[in-house]
């Protein structure tokens, strides 16, 4: 019927129509076309390998992180250290030392002078006045340390306060060094009079010092200082007794130099990291806005003057 009604042309034309719409629907999936022969060789000639040939796409490498540090090493360690000795909390260990080492001296002789001024050929008067040297210096030292202040008001930066405890703490342990070196009744009686004088003016200083810093672990510099008290009067006998057991009257003068040097190096490199400005003022706040660390609250910020602005003409 197909056939008797269409014409030759038209009949064809149509029947391929159909052929495509069953054979490619709409939709469906059609695999890509054969690649063709490059246009070169098409034409005849040789094929060109740098037009022809596909070239690969170059893919984007990752970009490396920046490094860490840098190659040399040694500038972050020192940073690292004087931030490190600049902190509220090394400071507060270091003034604690500082009274529990002084403690410590005056406490760590009391088990075996006795005995040893005996030997000496020396008495019981002596003995008391050797013991009690360290005490009437210290009430002395402390008497002028108020007469001072109560006239002139010290405001010390906490770079002072430190190189002042570390030369303090540097004195401490030349006196033991002198003891442990001439273990007469002169020299001992001599150097426990400097030790008195030189702990109240730790004393002074510590307390001072603690008060204009922050507080460490929830308790406040001042609570640390008094801890550091009362482990030089528990640790002071113990210390004397079980190094003249272990090595005679010399050991524990000697382990006293040693500590008391250590310390003072420890304070004189907070001092150093703390760099002041032009007007002797400190160059940073590590106490968070209560004070400065040497107690000099910082000045207050500067008011903007009003501005005034002309009205516009209209």
């Amino acid at each position: 019927a197909f056939g008797r009604i269409m014409p030759s042309r038209s009949k064809t034309l149509a029947l391929l129509a159909v052929l495509v719409v069953v054979e490619r629907p709409v939709g469906a999936w059609h695999p890509p076309p054969p690649p063709t022969a490059p246009i070169c060789r098409r034409l005849g000639g040789s094929c060109c390998a740098a037009t022809c040939a596909p070239r690969p796409i170059p893919l984007r490498r990752p970009r490396a992180p920046p490094p860490l540090m840098c190659s040399d090493a040694k500038p972050a360690v020192s940073l690292s250290l004087s931030a490190l000795a600049r902190t509220s909390a090394f400071r507060t260990v270091a003034i604690a030392a500082v009274i529990a080492l002084d403690i410590t001296s005056y406490a760590f002789p009391l088990p075996f002078l006795p005995s040893h001024l005996a030997a000496l050929g020396y008495g019981e008067a002596a003995t008391s006045r050797l013991l009690s040297s360290f005490s009437l210096s210290a009430l002395a030292a402390g008497l002028i340390l108020v007469v001072h202040e109560t006239r002139s008001p010290s405001t010390k930066s906490a770079r002072t306060r430190c190189a002042l405890l570390g030369a303090s703490s540097l004195a401490m342990c030349a006196a033991s060094a002198a003891q442990a070196a001439w273990p007469t009744f002169a020299m001992i009686y001599f150097c426990r009079l400097v030790q008195g004088a030189l702990s109240q003016f730790a004393w002074f200083l510590s307390l001072a010092f603690a008060a204009s810093l922050g507080s460490v672990g929830g308790m406040s510099a001042v609570a640390w200082v008094m801890v550091g008290n009362s482990v030089g009067e528990v640790a002071g006998p113990i210390f004397g007794a079980a190094l003249y057991a272990a090595g005679g009257f010399r050991l524990p003068y000697a382990a006293s130099a040693g500590l008391a040097l250590a310390l003072s190096t420890a304070l004189f490199a907070s001092a150093g990291a703390e760099a002041p400005d032009s007007d002797g003022r400190l160059s940073s706040d590590t106490t968070g806005g209560r004070s400065a660390p040497g107690g000099d609250r910082p000045p207050p910020p500067a008011r903007a003057a009003p501005q005034t602005t002309a009205a516009a003409p209209p």
